[in-house]
């Protein structure tokens, strides 16, 4: 069973979380979990200053088990999906599985894109910190720009990054990172199966808010 979990505007992880559950009931979580997920150094840089975890769920990706933790400014500490946010996807042993940096810094009018050779190279760059077993059997289908849409002040903003989409040879599943015009990276996912029956992705989405409105 999917558990989803509300986190409260006064978190503080000195203090554990609490999940809100109801206007007067709250519950405390696992805080070891927790402080696995959210604390652990090397995706500290990924998340802009001044931005709080406010929603957290549990899930499988293809029956493997994940958790999903967003962060958004602090000022809209409730969850507000189609806004900026940063979120990240992890397996139980605290693997990284993808993580979405949807925020204004990386719009269109943010700068010039790097191109495909440099978005290759600061893409390798990347998963070899943070994805080493996937560069091995890296097949690159190709790079090319990638818009991602959210919304400021109610009006539509489009983000735009160099997506670097790749095969995994050794097991046929699709992973891609977007660099951002700064040459951070924007967008990473791995391990996503595509039904070709169907011509769609099978691989569930949790890094996409289209798709998470309809599991909240």
């Amino acid at each position: 069973m999917r558990k989803v979990i509300l986190l409260t505007s006064c978190f503080m992880l000195s203090c554990g979380f609490y999940t809100t559950v109801s206007a007067n009931e709250t519950i405390p979580v696992n805080i070891y979990k927790q402080k696995d997920m959210l604390e652990m150094e090397q995706y500290q840089k990924f998340i802009p200053s001044g931005f709080v975890p406010v929603y957290q769920a549990d899930g499988s990706m293809d029956n493997t088990s994940v958790s999903l933790v967003r962060y958004q400014p602090q000022a809209n500490s409730q969850l507000m999906l189609q806004q900026q946010h940063v979120s990240f996807v992890l397996d139980l042993q605290g693997k990284l599985m993808g993580f979405n940096r949807l925020i204004p810094d990386f719009s269109m009018n943010a700068g010039t894109l790097p191109d495909p050779d440099e978005s290759r190279v600061l893409a390798i760059e990347f998963l070899e910190k943070y994805a080493p077993d996937l560069v091995k059997d890296m097949d690159v289908k190709w790079i090319k720009p990638h818009d991602e849409i959210i919304y400021q002040n109610n009006k539509k903003m489009t983000l735009t990054g160099m997506k670097v989409k790749c095969r995994n040879k050794s097991d046929g599943r699709y992973f891609w990172v977007v660099i951002a015009q700064d040459r951070s990276v924007m967008t990473f996912e791995r391990d996503i199966v595509w039904d070709f029956f169907r011509a769609g992705r099978q691989t569930e989405k949790w890094l996409h808010d289209s798709w998470l409105t309809n599991k909240i």
